[in-house]
């Protein structure tokens, strides 16, 4: 009872969350428990606050590894012996149990007390070190929680949850959240160059995102041209102030201040990010370089994530005609079965490309896929992909409404191969909930393929789950 009245008694008098952490530590280690340490998650990691007994500590635990982030992470306490413990880090030589209780805020875990010991540890012990994590959780609901970070420690913060943002909308996201944070503005935008000179919002938030967005081109374009170099720019919305173009929709719509900083990497100017408020404020000079520093580690982390996409990209087509490849088609037959909606798969043959390659030459073959390929992939819908799977053997697989759908398709690729001048064989099969396996689908539509060319090839016959062929429609000698 007198330590609980002692730990409650030593928090009393702190005001601040290391301030409260270095005390619970040294109550631990009054109590004859050496090896006490405190964590508390910060930008997805977690943050040693306090610590006794460590010649080195470890730090910036990810969620994913180790007992202080598995307590965290489930909100629930752990008392491990360490030989026993796949999850548990070594820290120190020696330590033969670990105990770590979390602490908790509005109802999730956001920090813990951790204890190690070379010795093993007792239920006594562990009742001590779970009465200073309740401690520790009452004096913090007193605090009101954990402090948010402001300034350059809040960026640095952002810096490790940017390094593992890999999505651009999420990229894009913390841009635009820190930046609002930062300046202490209501609304933020990240605008993106679009080819030539033109520019476009792409993300706006906050009271003021209408406003934003609704900024035409030629304004813009005009601001790209300002925080070109890079250089950054702000308005504190002075009345009698001179503007850019057609800037008055912004005075109009309450906007008081607005800074502009360039988001450049490689020299290579990616857009710009923008900050609005209502109010009037003149930013410090402190404000303006943590945004030009956030937007250098934006535009690097935006640049990273688009060319990873443009490498995963090149990597799913044929490197002769563009098209998605074999294991792409793969993939799409996956994904469509995973939707679970009814979709249809055509096999395609380009007619004659032996006759081609033998009578014309290997790189009139050539020619001739890249151009039927080329055709019939423009007269798809916008949202469906052609896939080249072999020598001259195309694939789509296309999400449909009935059989009428799928042959409406089949018909345009017929259409465009033929206005292309390589005429070309198709095979039809539609997924059905009796036969939901679209690789047995597409099996189906292979030899309904076939059987349009025994029968003179330019045609597309439609397969049914227990009839190999039902009709073949367009046929005609090429």
């Amino acid at each position: 009872m007198n330590e609980r009245v002692d730990i409650r008694g030593r928090l009393r008098v702190q005001t601040t969350l290391t301030a409260c952490a270095v005390a619970c530590c040294e109550h631990l280690v009054q109590a004859g428990l050496p090896l006490p340490s405190i964590y508390f998650e910060r930008s997805g990691r977690l943050r040693c606050y306090a610590s006794s007994g460590y010649w080195q500590v470890l730090d910036g635990f990810p969620p994913e590894f180790g007992v202080i982030a598995a307590t965290v992470r489930t909100g629930t306490a752990h008392f491990v012996t360490t030989a026993d413990c796949e999850m548990y880090l070594q820290a120190a030589p020696s330590v033969v149990a670990e105990i770590c209780v979390p602490v908790t805020h509005a109802g999730r875990a956001i920090g813990a007390v951790n204890l190690e010991s070379t010795v093993a540890l007792t239920d006594a012990a562990f009742a001590t070190v779970s009465d200073v994590a309740a401690a520790l959780t009452e004096r913090l609901q007193q605090l009101g929680g954990l402090p948010q970070s402001e300034g350059w420690r809040l960026l640095a913060d952002q810096i490790a949850r940017l390094a593992h943002l890999k999505d651009v909308d999420q990229i894009v996201q913390c841009a635009l959240d820190t930046a609002t944070r930062l300046s202490s503005t209501a609304s933020a935008a990240l605008v993106d160059r679009a080819g030539q000179g033109g520019v476009d919002v792409i993300t706006a938030i906050g009271p003021m995102a209408e406003q934003l967005r609704r900024l035409p081109a030629s304004s813009l374009a005009e601001i790209s041209r300002w925080v070109a170099g890079p250089r950054s720019c702000y308005t504190v919305g002075q009345p009698d102030g001179q503007g850019f173009t057609d800037h008055d929709a912004l005075r109009l719509g309450g906007v008081g201040t607005l800074l502009v900083v360039a988001l450049t990497v490689h020299d290579e100017r990616l857009g710009f990010l923008m900050v609005a408020d209502e109010r009037s404020v003149l930013p410090t000079p402190d404000v303006v370089e943590q945004l030009e520093v956030l937007s250098s580690l934006v535009a690097a982390a935006l640049e990273h994530s688009i060319h990873v996409d443009q490498l995963v990209d090149l990597a799913r087509r044929d490197p002769l005609t563009g098209l998605g490849h074999g294991r792409a088609f793969s993939a799409r037959l996956d994904e469509l079965a995973l939707m679970g909606s009814r979709h249809a798969v055509l096999s395609i043959d380009l007619d004659h490309f032996k006759r081609i390659n033998d009578e014309r030459g290997h790189d009139a073959g050539d020619r001739a896929l890249r151009t039927v390929g080329e055709a019939m992939n423009a007269a798809l819908r916008l949202n469906d992909c052609l896939f080249r799977t072999g020598g001259d053997e195309f694939a789509v697989a296309v999400p449909v409404r009935d059989e009428s759908d799928a042959l409406q398709i089949a018909d345009r690729l017929q259409r465009a191969a033929r206005r292309a001048g390589f005429p070309v064989s198709i095979g039809v099969a539609v997924v059905t909930a009796e036969e939901p396996d679209p690789r047995v689908a597409f099996a189906r539509a292979d030899a309904a393929l076939y059987s349009v060319k025994r029968r003179g090839r330019d045609g597309t016959a439609l397969a049914h789950p227990r009839q190999a062929v039902e009709r073949v429609i367009n046929t005609s000698v090429w």
